[in-house]
């Protein structure tokens, strides 16, 4: 696969639950997360992908905990407003996907996320690098959502 322009970019904040240590926090830390369980994803996903995502130790090398592994976002919430782990989510979901109990704290430190196109690896031809361009034209004229949440790259 190649990866195409970043079109847009956020930061990262953390889900938990209402009753979680960490929810009253104005902000929380990779660092922190070496006591929290983070909830896993299902299914074949590129490993590089995962540890971006859902990473497994802090940046001083303490491990984070597994939690249980879900297939969709909405299984992922019901899972963390039962107490059963966290997720790191982009800052978009406490506006698309806010839930009574699931506080969004933000992630202090984090590289923020990107949000680009991809194409199979050789498959790039004129109207994939049209479609590249005029989608990049498009999220530079998107007003953003909230506070670096889907600015655009």
């Amino acid at each position: 696969m190649n990866r195409g322009p970043t079109l847009l970019t956020e930061d990262r904040v953390l889900a938990v639950a209402a009753g979680h240590t960490l929810a009253g926090r104005d902000t929380v830390t990779l660092e922190d997360l070496a006591g929290v369980p983070l909830l896993t994803i299902a299914g074949d996903i590129p490993e590089c992908w995962l540890e971006h995502q859902l990473p497994t130790r802090t940046p001083s090398g303490r491990p984070i905990g597994q939690g249980p592994s879900v297939t969709n976002f909405q299984e992922a919430l019901t899972l963390v407003a039962g107490g059963s782990g966290a997720l790191p989510a982009g800052a978009h979901a406490a506006l698309y996907h806010g839930r009574p109990g699931i506080p969004y704290v933000p992630v202090e430190g984090d590289m923020p996320l990107g949000y680009g196109l991809m194409r199979r690896s050789g498959g790039g031809n004129r109207a994939t690098e049209l479609f590249g361009r005029t989608a990049r034209e498009i999220a530079r004229g998107m007003a953003p959502a909230g506070p670096r949440s889907a600015i655009p790259g």
